[in-house]
């Protein structure tokens, strides 16, 4: 009888130290893998995170390059701002302002110098407008080749301007058509994933032409 008390004994005490060993054992492995997740953690860069975040966000919530670009074409801007590019506004109405302010000094010298043209070939006393736009002094409007001379700068003048007005019409013409194809881009790319770990290398590899002569190449490896 005390044989058996004492084989009963000997068997709960290594159970209890078994069950020790799986605790510890537990332990170790939940602190183990806290630390690779504080790691983990250490690595990941927030900004990147906080990117790509939205990004997938987007995509998810079912980003339409369609309505990007038919927003951006309603108004410019608009199309950026759905696809979350605020940076590219103050380039998209910077350049409306500069094209703006173009379109408005060229056009009011062109009519200035049109009409100063107008009045320098007709022959009303009272019109008189060119001696107000051309500059140079000393000319006599009676002398025919002073006259000549004016009526040649007036009529370059009035082409020059009405060029250029032109030209900043096709200028805005161009970045309302850019705003456009700018948005409808930008929406199509917000799934589109770029890894850090894309890299391109190029390394010299030797070879050998058909006639065994060596020569220098070059290798690129693209790795992603």
């Amino acid at each position: 009888m005390k044989r058996f008390i004492f084989i009963l004994a000997v068997i709960a005490g290594l159970g209890l130290n078994v069950g020790k060993a799986n605790a510890q054992i537990d332990t170790l492995k939940t602190t183990n893998d806290s630390i690779q997740l504080v790691d983990l953690g250490k690595k990941l860069r927030p900004g990147k995170i906080r990117r790509d975040s939205i990004r997938f966000a987007m995509a998810a919530a079912g980003h339409n390059a369609r309505k990007a670009s038919i927003l951006s074409a309603s108004f410019p801007g608009l199309g950026q701002i759905y696809n979350r590019k605020y940076w590219k506004l103050p380039i998209i109405y910077g350049g409306f302002a500069g094209l703006g302010y173009a379109f408005v000094f060229n056009n009011n010298n062109y009519k200035d110098y049109k009409r100063a043209y107008y009045d320098i070939l007709d022959d009303d006393p009272n019109t008189k407008s060119y001696e107000q736009v051309i500059k140079t002094q000393g000319l006599d409007y009676e002398n025919p080749s002073d006259r000549k001379f004016a009526t040649d700068v007036l009529q370059r003048g009035r082409d020059y301007y009405r060029r250029y007005r032109d030209l900043s019409v096709i200028g805005a013409v161009a970045l309302w058509a850019l705003n456009i194809i700018d948005a409808s881009v930008d929406a199509h790319l917000i799934d589109f994933d770029v890894s850090d770990k894309l890299s391109v290398n190029f390394e010299p590899l030797p070879m050998s032409t058909v006639t065994n002569q060596q020569v220098v190449g070059l290798r690129c490896n693209i790795k992603f």
